[in-house]
């Protein structure tokens, strides 16, 4: 902890770590032997209690994941406007006094949306408050959020029986996926934090739905903490009906009613009170602003002709790309994307029989990707470029985890040598993933094509320090009672200026994210020394 405040303390230090590989290569491994070490040192009465060994190892994992999570957040943030100002109008909105803002899109964006759900806006109206209206507040939410993914991701693994190495490994790889750093999770839209949010509710449902069987009662605490994650993935995105829904409907086949004793019962109506008060609220001001009972899709013109015509452009044209843009051939892609659909739909069937309460993952899967392959591409043709695709389809992110999570070694269980492998396969993955994070402003300089999108790429810190300012959009009233952007504001100007304000960090020319790609892997291998480390028996266990 002292060497990690030092580090990002000192820009001398910081920069030796990023820029000379000797120091990296000696203070890597020490990081690791430090932390694996670390349980050994812990008082000898503690040693000697199973309990608080446990506990302990638990704490620290979550604090190495923890650092992750910062180290994850800091850098490869896109700095885009298109889709994030429909959440911002909605809070300029707020702000004027007006009704729910309908116009996301602006002259010039070549868009227009209905309306959007209420958490994002609502986390944006805090961060104005707090940081002044500026794009990097407008961000924030979506980088303090993000921080909590590799915890949620391995309390999600955790809860189908991952053990602990096995979780931490899925929660380091998961979370470093390269493309997913850059278009969900440092996109400019709350992709990513609907994604954090439903892989909490995952992890919490995971350890809810036991008590749901009647196998035990189920806390009070437990059941809000559901609920929150819940009413928070539903209040995000427009994924989330889908994705919440499926899963809850699934839990509810094995519900026995009957079974549960008074305080299951009073803990699932908190859990489901929990839902419904913001759930309803949202829906009330909908009606009284816009005469609605809840925002609508394009459910008018899907199709199932469609998913051959969507299935073929991803295929000639989407994974070769996402193959190119880490340095692999352009011919694996397929390959590998065949690969990975065959683990994850392995990983499904085991999961519905080892947690048959989480039935309802695979469904939400189905239908959450399903839904996309459904829309007709001549009428959003971006829906299918790498980057959007990639960004929609990534929602799916908690279920793929929990399905991942039954390949690898289970707790209390004797570790199989196919397990063993597939760590190693996750690990490799976990250090190619880290290394494409890398040196991907390298392979920009070098005219490669790379995980960068043509919009300015940021680290947080250098967000934080420029912090371009705002302008607080004109609102006029809309239809009903709502409200729009005034047709007047010069969307294209302000966005030119954006991009001009944060040129100096950009990530295409400044190579700041290798050292926070050093930050990751330091991090994450001290958090599995942690796991792997037993100091009740002096050895190593996966």
């Amino acid at each position: 902890g002292i060497a990690s405040i030092a580090t990002y303390a000192s820009d001398d230090l910081f920069h030796a770590l990023a820029h000379e590989p000797r120091l990296a290569g000696i203070l890597l491994p020490a990081t690791v032997l430090l932390g694996g070490a670390s349980p050994w040192f812990a008082d000898r009465r503690v040693r000697t209690d199973t309990v608080a060994i446990d506990r302990s190892r638990d704490l620290m994992t979550i604090a190495t994941l923890l650092a992750t999570g910062v180290a994850t957040t800091g850098a490869w943030h896109v700095v885009a406007t298109d889709d994030l100002i429909r959440y911002w109008s909605v809070a300029d909105a707020w702000r004027s006094g007006l009704g729910w803002s309908v116009t996301g899109g602006v002259p010039g964006s070549g868009d227009y949306y209905l309306v959007e759900l209420p958490v994002y806006p609502l986390l944006v109206q805090g961060a104005f408050s707090l940081l002044g209206h500026t794009y990097a507040a407008l961000r924030t939410p979506a980088i303090v959020i993000g921080t909590f993914l590799p915890i949620a991701t391995w309390g999600a693994a955790r809860g189908v029986g991952a053990g602990r190495v096995w979780a931490i490994a899925i929660a380091l790889t998961m979370a470093t996926i390269p493309h997913a750093r850059t278009y969900v999770f440092g996109a400019a839209q709350p992709d990513g934090t609907f994604a954090t949010f439903l892989t909490a509710f995952v992890a919490f449902g995971a350890r809810a739905w036991p008590a749901l069987r009647g196998d035990h009662p189920l806390s009070a605490r437990l059941a809000i903490a559901t609920g929150i994650a819940g009413a928070a993935s539903l209040l995000t995105r427009p994924e989330g009906m889908v994705y919440v829904g499926a899963i809850v409907l699934g839990t509810l086949t094995i519900a026995r009613p009957q079974r549960w004793p008074v305080a299951t019962w009073r803990a699932v109506a908190l859990g489901v009170a929990v839902v419904v008060a913001p759930a309803g609220a949202f829906s009330a001001i909908m009606l009284r602003d816009l005469g609605i009972a809840w925002p609508g899709g394009w459910a008018n013109i899907a199709s199932v002709s469609h998913v051959w015509p969507n299935l073929d452009t991803i295929m000639r044209n989407n994974l070769p790309w996402y193959a190119e843009t880490i340095g692999l051939p352009r011919e694996a892609g397929n390959p590998v994307a065949a690969i990975v659909l065959v683990v994850i739909v392995a990983g499904m069937g085991i999961l519905s029989r080892r947690a048959p309460g989480l039935i309802g993952v695979p469904l939400a899967t189905v239908l959450g990707t399903g839904v996309i392959f459904l829309t007709p591409t001549m009428l959003a043709a971006d829906n299918f470029s790498p980057i959007t695709f990639y960004r929609h389809a990534a929602v799916a992110y908690p279920c793929v985890v929990v399905a991942l999570a039954t390949l690898g070694p289970r707790a209390g269980r004797t570790v199989a040598p196919i397990q063993i492998a597939a760590l190693a396969v996750a690990l490799t993955i976990f250090a190619g993933n880290v290394y494409a994070l890398a040196v991907a402003t390298e392979r920009d300089h070098n005219q490669l094509l790379t995980i960068y999108p043509p919009e300015p790429v940021v680290t947080a810190t250098g967000l934080w320090r420029i912090a371009p300012p705002l302008p607080i959009l004109p609102m006029v009233p809309g239809p009903t009672n709502g409200s729009s952007v005034d047709p007047s504001f010069d969307y294209l100007g302000f966005r030119k200026g954006l991009f001009e304000a944060v040129r100096p960090v950009d990530q295409h020319i400044e190579d700041d994210g290798r050292a926070w790609a050093l930050a990751i892997a330091i991090f994450g291998t001290a958090g599995l020394a942690v796991a792997a480390t037993d100091p009740k028996r002096r050895r190593t266990r996966a």
